[in-house]
């Protein structure tokens, strides 16, 4: 050791900086190659316990959220659904997702799911004694104040869960990205500095480390923000880390299991406005339809028509011929009242029972009172057998109103119009068309 300070003191300066030059290389290199190794057993840390425990509660969390939208959705059944054999089979359903729920790590969850099953249950008992207590002719659904106020505390519950799941969600989610890009950043930046000073080594290494950690991270960083970002299944490529391809699969499938509950989404906000028995749109789209016709109507200062339909004699129909015809009959003239209008601006939907309700946008009286006729003359033309009507075969009652809609303008208004019409039409024998203008009130 003397004699190699001795030798290092009394020899030349450039080989004394050559030796200082490469002590410094290999103490740079030492010390690039400690922290690579650190970086590096840091992120397959990470790694590992991403996909052993942070993964499935993430996944859990996705599938609880999708289980609430089942959830709501078999509320808004119960609510909605005119039969009652309908209503037992969704509140079947949401029984068995509420004892599913029972089970969650969250205590306040569990006790905020059962409590809206129980609200399901509630509303499903008064509908029944809502139903028996109807008056043998009546016409228009009717939801009674407590249902509407259980219904109201159920849903916002239930949306306040979804929301709180999807917003923990997406935080861990983006925690995770955020961690995965800052070791990742902090990795590189390590190998750049080494690179500087030992070129074609730390070029090499470089090299591999990105191939083997950068790139797969920051694709799986890619592919989760395009899981939140677009709708569209992610495909990572293959790595050569076990931990990082166990993120990447988990990464997949997460994709896949959003673009599921997207489309079940989307399935279920369309199930959500068409009538399950005839095909056409229920009352929920027939409201929502009105609502932004009334406000095109307003901009544009058209006028726009709206007609209520009820079938003549109907719970006679059933009593006689059975609730089987009865469906049949209700198939028979949606499918017919359709086929009638086809601008695409039309709306034709169930309101309620043996009720339809039409919405026609820039309409005047006389072309929807030429539309009503045409509906009654083709239900009549139906030919189809009813023993309690007065000319022995199926027919129809028509309430028509028309309007140029004003800055107070609601929809409950134009549709009671039309009731009104329709209430004339049935006190004058039925099977005509009466029609009640703003006007007129």
């Amino acid at each position: 050791m003397i004699l190699f300070f001795r030798s290092f003191w009394h020899a030349p300066r450039l080989g004394r900086s050559l030796v200082v030059l490469v002590l410094m290389v290999s103490l740079l290199l030492g010390c690039s190659g400690v922290m690579l190794w650190l970086r590096m057993s840091r992120i397959a840390s990470f790694a590992k316990d991403t996909r052993d425990e942070q993964l499935p509660i993430f996944l859990a969390q996705q599938r609880l959220s999708n289980n609430i939208e089942r959830l709501r959705f078999y509320g808004a059944v119960i609510l909605h659904a005119e039969d009652a054999g309908e209503r037992r089979s969704a509140r079947l359903a949401a029984q068995i997702l509420a004892n599913d729920a029972a089970f969650e790590r969250d205590p306040d969850t569990a006790d905020k799911i059962l409590r809206t099953f129980s609200n399901m249950r509630l509303i499903e008992s008064l509908r029944l004694k809502e139903e028996k207590d109807l008056l043998a002719e009546h016409s228009q659904l009717t939801d009674g104040d407590d249902i509407k106020i259980l219904w109201q505390e159920t849903s916002d519950i239930l949306r306040e869960l979804s929301d709180n799941i999807s917003s923990r969600a997406v935080s861990q989610a983006a925690r995770f990205s955020t961690m995965i890009i800052e070791e990742t950043d902090a990795a590189r930046t390590t190998a750049f500095i080494a690179f500087g000073l030992t070129l074609v080594i730390l070029f090499v290494l470089l090299l591999l480390f990105y191939k083997a950690v950068a790139k797969p991270l920051l694709a799986i960083a890619n592919g989760l923000q395009k899981v939140y970002g677009t709708r569209e299944v992610v495909r990572l490529p293959p790595t050569r880390l076990n931990e990082l391809q166990t993120i990447t699969q988990g990464v997949e499938q997460l994709s896949r299991l959003m673009n599921e509950l997207h489309c079940a989404n989307t399935d279920l906000e369309i199930l959500s406005k068409i009538d399950g028995l005839t095909g056409i749109g229920n009352r929920r789209q027939f409201d929502s339809h009105l609502e932004n016709e009334i406000l095109r109507a307003r901009r544009r200062k058209t006028t726009t028509a709206v007609m209520m339909i009820d079938i003549d004699h109907f719970k006679s129909f059933n009593d006689t011929y059975g609730h089987q015809q009865g469906d049949h009959c209700l198939q028979q003239v949606a499918r017919t009242i359709s086929l009638l209008f086809r601008r695409p601006g039309d709306v034709v939907a169930r309101y309620g029972g043996e009720e339809f309700g039409v919405i026609l946008p820039e309409t005047s009286l006389a072309g929807a009172l030429a539309s009503a006729k045409r509906i009654r003359d083709a239900i009549t033309g139906l030919q189809i057998e009813h023993a309690a009507a007065e000319s022995g075969k199926l027919s129809v009652s028509v309430g028509v109103t028309a309007f140029v809609p004003h800055a107070k303008s609601l929809p409950e208004g134009y549709v009671s119009l039309a009731d009104m019409a329709l209430y004339e039409a049935k006190r004058s024998g039925r099977n005509c068309v009466h029609t009640k203008l703003p006007k007129d009130i």
